[in-house]
């Protein structure tokens, strides 16, 4: 992979990040402080928010689910999809094809396999 080839594909995270924060997909997690300790409280759901971006190694279209080769040797991770799941720069699950990059939102519980709230499919 060329340095100009990443430096679009990161581009084009970038925006596609901004405009899921812009769209409301993600919610912060909240932290407390409490007053005489000084102590510090997180809140955290059971499924975090995570995005996960990269080229796309296999489709289970049965499943709806695919495998993306994730960048920096970070490992591959498991994209599972349904009817709620967004599409953007394409028209669904269909248009997903291997060898492409994607750029998923969503959340994980297990930090290896992501329920996908978006999806952003690349031209690359």
């Amino acid at each position: 992979m060329t340095h100009r080839t990443i430096s679009r594909v990161a581009t084009g995270l970038v925006i596609a990040f901004a405009l899921v924060l812009s769209l409301g997909f993600f919610s912060l997690t909240s932290v407390e402080a409490a007053a005489p300790t000084a102590s510090i409280h997180v809140t955290t759901a059971s499924s975090l928010p995570t995005a996960v971006a990269g080229k796309i190694k296999s489709i289970d279209a049965a499943s709806g689910t695919f495998v993306v080769e994730r960048a920096l040797s970070q490992g591959d991770a498991t994209v599972t999809t349904d009817g709620s799941t967004r599409y953007i720069i394409s028209r669904g699950f269909g248009d997903l094809k291997v060898g492409k990059y994607v750029a998923v939102y969503g959340t994980t519980d297990d930090g290896t396999t992501t329920k996908a709230q978006v999806i952003v499919n690349g031209r690359y």
